[in-house]
């Protein structure tokens, strides 16, 4: 759909320096687009009518602005789906893109009507996630919303949903409407709902105008409930579908003296804007040369390979960039080790290499690093700007501080303030809860002047000195595809495993660089080395090519790091991850190890004791990116990959206690007398049960005290012929039944025996086998009898 242009200053032979656009909201009478855009904004309605934005706004208000209406089917936007949502704001950003081309930095101010408004929000995130866009966001200055449904900022699918339905029923469409109806889910506005939005808001004047007759959009619903000053709220004296259309009645002029005034100090915002960025642009062109320096990343790990990572570059880019002289910003990349945050920094440093006079990698592992950093640094240095004789000295501890100081003021300088300081691998934070050694306050090593940018990188989800962005695995398949073609230097992508492997490696780009390297070298199959990773997981790290752009060459070092660092912290906590390795790694909860508790070690009784302790040993794994909170479930998940290192390190040889505390976790988890519900507890624990199955031989093969533990194992037995059962295995439930039943008859655990006969007559009643049926129904019987008496009947009818 076209964007009209209303004005342009040009036209009165003057420059036109900032844009104002103009969507409308829904089209309640099923008019033509292009008319009922218009409409939206003239009075009287029609060909003849006087449209304010064109007429009037530019002659006394704005008149160096281009100003534009953007046409589209708001009945198809609204009616239809998210993607058709998502789509058509996509649709607004190109059209932007392509009117703007001459000059994409010039001052964009948005003004929507009713569901309008949504659009231009939806936009707005879609530019903060698409790098295409990003100069779009950046460039917006100003949004003036009139009687859009924001319902007070909410953060409730069905209230937002709720609120923009209740605008269509206003506007006479019928309830069975399907635009009622997609409207009402609220399906179109999860991003709005998002901390993204939230904090994107932030880099705005916002005006909401509200309705002061009616009550289509209340005034709460109306506005986004921000505090200060950071939102203009003003009531106009106009019904919700006047309230942009103004006639030459008393009421309308006095309405539209209130919003041209408002869009006019929108207006002399942007324009000042400019003037200021103008004129830093030409102090700066004149100041920043002598601060330039030669691009260069010698330090930094090489990267030859580089995939996806388009919405984290855009979230980086949404907080560093556009530069701002009047203060520093701080960016914290943290995430797991091996997922590639280095990597991004990297790329991010390649990417917008012009915007910065200067770029320095440092290297943060120590203190020493740190200094030697600076140091190395320094070098690059117009002479004129540092003592060349520290240069020139010896590199003990005193020259080091002294080039440092001097770095940092020269960092300082006023004018200087256009570099970006990226300090790579600070995973030894001096922070409350990290206990190693030698750690370090990395702000020290800032420059003092408040200007410039900076860029961290760690695995510590706590070190809160700056924005934080976590770095998250690769999510689409074709990524993992293409690092792994391109680091094995071979065309694997049609080979019918390839895509067993990306699954297993499960999009962390260490794991899959270190596949490559190693397909790359030997030249093997890719199904030889799924079966390489299944059976020697750590002789096939060990011997895969060493990996410049990684400065830990092997994938499991950091995790050795992260785990000797929980350890002294909290050895519960360490006890919990050597433990995972005995369950599946994608779902762990609270109740699943607290079924557990009977016979259990006191570390682990101490973890499940409150569902509190519980939680803060899980957040002494989750601050170092070993797990995640899922967001469907009250479970954690592990990597694959870090599961494949717990599994070596602590299942390799079992170790006999954790495995007969995951059986019995498991055993006793399971719903004997299922309700309503439990089969979702079934379908967690099935994976949980395919783990024990994997380590359950081991342990009876090689250990004397898995003999003490039959009792357990035959539980869990019972357990899982119980899930085989309900899924309708019968043949399988009939196996696991027989194993618990010759386990508890080897123990001669009567308490155990005859509720496993029964629940082998009802299984051969499942399977037609009456008369097996009857004999197993037979001897519960006398069992029971003798056992418990008459009583007995009871637990054969219900087992």
């Amino acid at each position: 759909m076209p964007l009209r242009q209303l004005y342009s200053a040009e036209d009165v032979d003057k420059e036109s320096q900032v844009d104002i656009i103009a969507v409308h909201g829904l089209n309640p009478r099923s008019k033509d687009d292009e008319e009922h855009a218009w409409d939206t904004w003239r009075t009287p309605a029609g060909d003849d009518g006087r449209i304010w934005l064109k007429d009037d706004l530019p002659k006394r208000y704005t008149s160096q602005a281009r100003i534009f209406l953007w046409v589209y089917n708001s009945t198809l936007v609204y009616g239809k789906d998210r993607g058709q949502f998502i789509d058509k704001a996509n649709d607004l950003l190109e059209a932007l893109r392509i009117e703007r081309r001459q000059d994409p930095d010039r001052p964009l101010i948005f003004l929507a009507h009713s569901l309008g408004g949504i659009l231009v929000q939806q936009a707005l995130v879609n530019a903060h996630n698409n790098p295409r866009y990003t100069r779009i966001r950046t460039s917006t200055t100003g949004l003036v919303f009139f009687g859009t449904p924001h319902d007070g900022g909410n953060k409730s699918l069905v209230a937002l949903g709720s609120a923009a339905a209740r605008v269509a029923s206003t506007l006479h469409l019928q309830s069975s409407n399907a635009v009622i109806e997609t409207l009402k889910s609220g399906s179109l506005f999860t991003d709005l709902l998002g901390e993204q939005w939230r904090h994107q808001l932030e880099s705005y004047q916002l005006v909401s105008f509200w309705e002061g007759i009616g009550n289509t959009v209340p005034k709460k619903s109306a506005t986004f409930g921000l505090s200060g000053t950071r939102e203009n709220i003003i009531e106009l004296n106009a019904e919700h579908s006047d309230l942009c259309r103004f006639g030459g009645s008393r009421r309308d002029q006095d309405n539209f003296k209130l919003v041209a005034s408002n869009i006019q100090d929108l207006y002399d915002a942007a324009l000042e804007r400019t003037h200021v960025s103008l004129a830093n642009d030409s102090k700066h062109l004149q100041g920043q040369e002598q601060f330039q320096l030669v691009f260069s990343l010698a330090a930094a790990p090489e990267i030859d390979y580089f995939v996806g990572r388009a919405s984290n570059l855009a979230s980086i880019e949404s907080v560093l960039l556009p530069f701002t002289a009047a203060e520093r910003k701080v960016v914290v990349l943290h995430g797991l080790g091996g997922i590639g945050k280095s990597q991004l920094a990297i790329e991010f440093a390649k990417k917008h290499r012009d915007d910065y006079s200067a770029i320095l990698w440092l290297n943060g592992k120590t203190e020493d690093t740190l200094k030697q950093s600076f140091a190395t640094n320094a070098r690059r240095l117009p002479k004129e700007h540092l003592n060349q004789e520290l240069l020139n000295e010896s590199q003990n501890e005193e020259v080091l501080n002294a080039i440092l100081r001097e770095m940092k003021t020269w960092l300082g300088l006023r004018g200087n303030d256009k570099w970006l300081l990226i300090y790579d691998n600070v995973d030894n934070p001096k922070i409350s809860d990290n206990k190693r050694q030698h750690a370090y306050d990395v702000r020290s090593y800032f420059p003092e002047a408040h200007q410039g940018s900076i860029l961290v990188t760690t695995r510590w989800k706590t070190l809160r000195i700056g924005r934080p962005i976590e770095v998250t695995k690769l999510s689409e398949d074709e990524e993992s595809v293409s690092l792994l073609v391109q680091t094995s230097g071979r065309s694997i992508e049609e080979d019918p495993r390839t895509k067993d492997l990306i699954r297993k490696l499960d999009g962390l780009p260490l794991a899959l660089a270190t596949a490559g390297g190693y397909l790359g070298l030997t030249g093997i199959p890719v199904s030889a080395y799924l079966d390489h990773y299944e059976a020697s997981w750590l002789e096939l790290q060990r011997t895969s090519p060493s990996l410049p752009s990684y400065e830990d060459q092997t994938i499991y070092s950091t995790w050795n790091l992260s785990y000797i660092c929980i350890r002294k912290e909290n050895k519960s906590a360490a006890k919990l991850l050597e433990l995972w390795a005995y369950f599946d790694n994608r779902d762990l909860w609270y109740d699943l190890l607290k079924a557990g508790e009977d016979e259990a070690p006191d570390w682990f009784l101490d973890i499940i004791g409150t569902k509190l302790a519980f939680n803060s040993a899980i957040g002494k794994l989750r601050k170092h990116a070993l797990i995640e909170k899922l967001t469907e479930s009250d479970g954690y998940s592990m990597h694959h990959c870090v599961h494949a290192w717990v599994k070596t390190f602590w299942c390799t040889p079992v170790e006999g206690q954790n495995v007969k505390l995951a059986l019995t976790c498991v055993g006793e988890t399971f719903p004997f007398n299922p309700a309503p519900g439990d089969w979702i507890t079934q379908q967690r624990l099935s994976l949980h049960f395919e783990r024990c199955l994997q380590i359950l031989p081991q342990w009876v093969n090689k250990s004397k005290d898995s003999r003490k533990s039959e009792d357990c194992i035959s539980t869990f037995f019972c357990s899982l012929g119980r899930l085989y059962h309900d899924q309708g295995k019968l043949t399988e439930a009939e196996s696991m039944y027989l194993r618990a039943l010759a386990g508890y008859e080897k123990n001669s655990n009567h308490r155990y025996i005859f509720p496993t006969v029964n629940i082998l007559g009802i299984l051969y009643g499942d399977q037609g086998k009456l008369t097996e049926a009857g004999m197993m129904y037979q001897r519960a019987l006398a069992g029971y009898e003798k056992a418990f008496g008459s009583r007995s009947f009871f637990y054969i009818r219900h087992g």
